[in-house]
């Protein structure tokens, strides 16, 4: 309960609160954890019992710092704080965990909290708007003010935080702009987001930003997975940064094999099989070593992966280590999860979660994508948007598209990595070199 809200004491009794939603809540959340991340719309003076309240800070606290949440970590929280003793120790967390068989209805009891709570803030402002109504020491005017601002208060509380985001990017998108003038005035590179690692595609697209969801889209065989690969391995060693990798077509092992591949320049058949020469044998151990002693690779091969799945173990990854960007390889293999009544429907329910999960783990996802036969038959084969397979909802959720597209009958020629839709951006291409040996792309050499 906020601590400006006073109730006569002849109606506390009534006051809107649900004891039972509570403990049922913070015992759901003890119970499974990961159902935390739907009921953030709840702040810890949503809770009317005190203890109540501590215990959500405890959540939140541990959420903000990364830890897992659980008997242990919150018993300690409170005990930092000063207040396990006073909500009876440990076993009132206990007691918690008894209130319910499972989690299933966490929302729904998060529903309730909030209800009340809208409830008391009324309540509060109503008790105000009376107190200034009875005090004729005011001015009607001043008695308007206060009932207008008490209710505005009131009913737009949630609004406050999205005001102050507001602010907080202007702040950001500022500083971002005195630092690059700053670094262009001696000559230093800018700051940008995610790096590719390729350098003409870098500059053309600066930067990819958090909360961006990416689609690289191709025809069979022209190097989807090799440039995903690529982005999370120079992010992974050049850049000291976390990226989790969700491949649906390879193991871990064999994706395992497909970065050192890449890093070491050797086949991988090669490494396969353990027939390197002296000089291979060298650049793979230097590769197993910097992969060692970098930013770390989350592998994932999950069959039949879901946006639920994907949510899930994204989630416990940033609490837990901290994530810079998320691949997914690819993003028509996933499946809904839910019942769905036709093919492009899946799709487009697919490819709206990823985009939505985006902006929950506030970094980017590079996701690869089928395109369609249709690009075979046309004697341009120079893909374009409607190109994308199954969904236009692709086109619509994704920040950037990026098509790999190499000319059949030039065997020599670099392959051309068309932006064919860059949301905060200019679109364009560029060429880059696809050296299918080591499965990996590289910049076209300058003399």
């Amino acid at each position: 309960m906020s601590d400006d809200i006073v109730f006569p004491e002849e109606t506390i009794s009534q006051v809107p609160h649900s004891r039972d939603a509570e403990e049922a809540l913070l015992g759901s959340v003890l119970i499974n954890p990961e159902c935390y991340y739907d009921l953030n719309f709840l702040a810890p003076d949503d809770f009317y019992i005190h203890s109540n309240k501590w215990v959500w800070e405890a959540y939140s606290k541990l959420n903000d710092s990364r830890q897992p949440i659980d008997f242990l970590t919150v018993s300690e929280e409170l005990e930092r704080a000063g207040k396990l003793a006073e909500i009876g120790g440990s076993a009132y967390l206990t007691t918690l965990i008894n209130k319910v068989p499972s989690s299933l209805n966490s929302e729904s009891y998060a529903r309730i909290i909030e209800g009340c709570s809208a409830r008391r803030k009324m309540i509060s402002a109503a008790n105000k708007i009376a107190t200034a109504a009875y005090n004729e020491q005011m001015t009607i005017a001043e008695a308007r003010e206060i009932a207008n601002r008490e209710i505005t208060s009131a009913s737009e509380d949630r609004r406050n935080d999205e005001k102050e985001s507001f602010v907080r990017a202007m702040s950001r998108v500022y500083d971002r702009a005195v630092l690059n003038a700053e670094r262009t005035a001696k000559g230093l590179p800018i700051v940008t987001g995610i790096k590719t690692g390729l350098i003409d595609l870098d500059i053309q697209l600066l930067g990819v930003e958090n909360e961006e969801s990416v689609l690289i889209a191709a025809r069979p065989g022209q190097g989807k997975t090799s440039l995903l690969f690529d982005i999370a391995r120079h992010n992974v060693l050049r850049e000291s940064k976390n990226v989790a990798v969700f491949s649906l077509e390879m193991s871990d092992e064999e994706v395992a094999r497909r970065f050192l591949a890449q890093e070491a320049e050797v086949d991988s058949t090669k490494i396969k099989t353990g027939t390197m020469d002296q000089l291979e044998w060298s650049r793979f151990t230097n590769a197993m070593e910097l992969y060692e002693n970098s930013g770390q690779i989350f592998l994932s091969d999950v069959r039949g992966l879901t946006p639920a799945a994907l949510r899930a173990k994204c989630l416990k990854l940033q609490r837990m280590y901290g994530i810079d960007l998320v691949v997914v390889d690819y993003l028509q293999l996933m499946s809904p999860g839910i019942r769905v009544e036709n093919r492009n429907r899946e799709v487009a329910y697919i490819s709206r979660q990823i985009k939505l999960l985006t902006g929950e783990l506030k970094v980017p996802i590079f996701s690869a994508v089928q395109m369609s036969r249709g690009v075979e038959g046309r004697a341009d084969k120079r893909p374009v948007l409607s190109d994308l397979k199954d969904s236009g909802d692709l086109e619509q959720d994704a920040n950037t598209v990026i098509f790999l597209h190499h000319d059949e009958y030039k065997k020599d020629a670099p392959t051309e990595a068309i932006i064919a839709k860059r949301r905060d951006g200019a679109t364009g291409s560029v060429n880059i070199v696809y050296r299918k040996q080591f499965t990996k792309f590289g910049n076209v050499t300058r003399n």
